[in-house]
């Protein structure tokens, strides 16, 4: 009979895949992961095809294909805010998805809080030539965020730029955590960043602290690029059977930052799979 998995050997694999996304980092990429289409999305193919060679498995193939939409690379992200009392630590600001950019110095404006985003909340404010702060509430993923759809509207109105507020359950402090959401919700003018919670309620304090006089002002910095349509691949292996049904067990290896639980998790589990059905009986 084939060994039961090992939670050993998941944990093994699964810091395998994570270390590709590490990697990434300490190379220097500010959006790091196993980007489709990235030189570490082929580094944890590769690894994967060599797993399953090793573990048994036969038919063992990479089928390349070419990815449909150009890549985000984003070279440099800042939000500054100055005030009288010093510099305002916002750790947590970022551009994850495509946004207009600025020019190297960035581009300044007054600060606007404007709560939730809507039109009762925004009624009778001019918006024009100003940063937004858009505070959006989430209990689950963040890709779920209620202000998503309104980031088209929020930019006809003249907005020199948008602050994007992600408020979740324990207010996680990890640039995941802020995504902004889906293409068609996809901003084309005005450039925006992303923060977290924690850094809003800083934000927030600091604008209510300043006088009618000298509205707080902040630098929203944006640089970044879309590359080529790429390429990716499925890495395939077989493990054979006794019967003519075909079953198909799948994990995907890609992922933005560690990406432990989407999805270097699935993907041990796979492998795990791949070497207890290999090294035992054929299975029915």
């Amino acid at each position: 009979d084939a060994a039961p998995l090992s939670p050993a050997a998941l944990m093994a694999d699964l810091a395998a895949v994570t270390a590709v996304s590490r990697q990434a980092r300490a190379d220097g990429m500010l959006d790091y992961g196993r980007v489709p289409g990235s030189v570490y999305d082929a580094v944890v193919a590769a690894w994967l095809e060599r797993q399953f060679i090793d573990a048994g498995l036969t038919r063992v193939t990479q089928d390349r294909y070419d990815l449909p939409d150009p890549e985000w690379v984003l070279d440099a992200v800042a939000l500054d805010v100055v005030t009288p009392q010093g510099p305002v630590a916002l750790p947590s600001a970022f551009t994850p998805d495509q946004s207009p950019v600025t020019p190297p110095e960035g581009m300044t404006a007054e600060i606007v809080d404007i709560g939730d985003g809507s039109a009762q909340a925004r009624s009778g404010r001019d918006l024009t030539g100003k940063i937004a702060l858009v505070h959006s509430r989430v209990d689950g993923i963040a890709y779920d965020h209620p202000a998503r759809s309104l980031m088209p509207e929020l930019e006809q109105t003249g907005v020199a730029g948008l602050i994007l507020a992600i408020r979740q359950p324990g207010d996680p402090q990890t640039r995941y955590a802020v995504q902004p959401g889906p293409l068609r919700f996809r901003v084309t003018r005005c450039p925006w960043v992303v923060i977290s919670g924690a850094d809003a309620r800083t934000l927030t304090e600091r604008i209510r602290q300043a006088p009618p006089d000298a509205p707080l002002q902040a630098t929203i910095r944006v640089q970044g690029r879309l590359t080529p349509p790429g390429m990716s691949q499925n890495v395939m292996g077989v493990v054979p059977g006794r019967g003519e049904e075909i079953v198909l067990i799948t994990a995907h290896t890609d992922s933005r930052w560690e990406g432990a639980t989407d999805n270097a998790s699935g993907v041990s589990l796979l492998l795990g799979l791949a070497r207890h059905f290999a090294a035992g009986p054929q299975p029915e």
